[in-house]
């Protein structure tokens, strides 16, 4: 335990030089936060590199008006060889910037782990290196909102007020997986403005969410040659994919499963340009506008632009440029 002289308010220092105000190391600094609280918003400018695994329980003090930022200072890099290089145990109101993060050992399953209910997370301006031979690790991803450590796509109370942005994520059999329950969905998704690449199977995975914002994303290099997807939905509604750049030779830029499923929601796919297809399936209320879709620039020209797929309806479809590979523009 910490013997605290006072709850924590201000801006800090890892690994700098000794006194009132620095911490020799950042597993002292979150010990030092979840035992004895904030008062005020924390900064915690990382100075230094470091291997090891960080669990981040909930924060005492820590609220809208009280933020915890962690902050690289000099791109420091963060690796682990173990399962999960951060834990973020039903933590609130935590940010990571400018940080460098590793978690690509045999070992290792995700960068950052959410769960236990965790909410309003920001994941802002940083690098990660996931596994780049991922093409067994089926239950891997670099950022993951998930029920189990071990499996990036196991359901539950998992959390919500999840934003990613302005990152470079590299690797993983899934970029990013974020997954709630048929009871608690997880909500208020924002994933906008990163750069994916050399995932081994899907660079966005959602699975039993509502109100997400996929935007601005650009992606390429994926690992596999089969069986790749740039955003996979399972039971999503309200969803917005919007303005982003996507290189997955013909294989789906956007599949969805049941999303709006019972007339759940109304989900726009809007002013995005790829070469992969469009598929919805057992979907409802799907505004598909101003994308340019071109399947025929593939490497295997073996696919629609778009497949209106089994039991979907409601579906508005309009100024669209889709060119079909050696089968159709529209498929329905």
């Amino acid at each position: 335990n910490t013997d605290c002289t006072g709850q924590l308010s201000g801006t800090y220092t890892v690994g700098g030089a000794p006194g009132a105000t620095n911490f020799p190391n950042l597993s002292t600094a979150i010990n030092t936060l979840s035992n004895c609280g904030i008062s005020g918003s924390v900064t915690m400018n990382i100075l230094v590199s470091d291997t090891n695994s960080y669990r981040i329980p909930a924060i005492p003090g820590s609220s809208a008006a009280n933020v915890v930022k962690f902050v690289g200072v000099g791109s420091p890099s963060l690796v682990t060889f173990a399962e999960n290089l951060f834990d973020i145990d039903g933590a609130s109101y935590i940010e990571f910037e400018d940080l460098v993060m590793y978690c690509n050992t045999s070992a290792s399953n995700m960068a950052i782990w959410m769960h236990n209910n965790a909410h309003h997370i920001v994941i802002n301006n940083c690098e990660f290196n996931g596994s780049l031979n991922a093409s067994s690790l089926y239950n891997n991803a670099v950022i993951g909102l998930s029920f189990l450590g071990s499996n990036a796509k196991s359901s539950g109370d998992n959390g919500h007020d999840i934003t990613v942005t302005n990152n470079l994520i590299k690797g993983g059999y899934l970029g990013v997986s974020f997954y709630g329950s048929t009871v608690q969905p997880t909500s208020h998704i924002t994933i906008s403005n990163n750069v994916f690449e050399n995932q081994e199977n899907t660079s966005i995975e959602i699975n039993r969410a509502d109100t997400v914002i996929i935007a601005n994303n650009t992606a390429e290099s994926y690992q596999a040659v089969y069986s790749k997807k740039f955003v996979n939905v399972n039971y999503g509604n309200n969803m917005q994919v919007l303005a982003n750049e996507v290189d997955i030779d013909d294989y789906p830029f956007f599949y969805s499963y049941r999303m709006n499923y019972l007339n759940s929601g109304t989900s726009l796919i809007a002013n995005n340009m790829s070469n992969g297809r469009i598929e919805v399936s057992g979907s409802e209320n799907v505004n598909v506008f101003h994308n340019t879709i071109n399947a025929f620039e593939g490497t295997s020209f073996n696919s629609s632009a778009m497949i209106i797929g089994y039991q979907s309806k409601n579906c508005d479809i309009r100024n669209n440029i889709f060119i079909g590979g050696t089968r159709f523009a529209l498929q329905d």
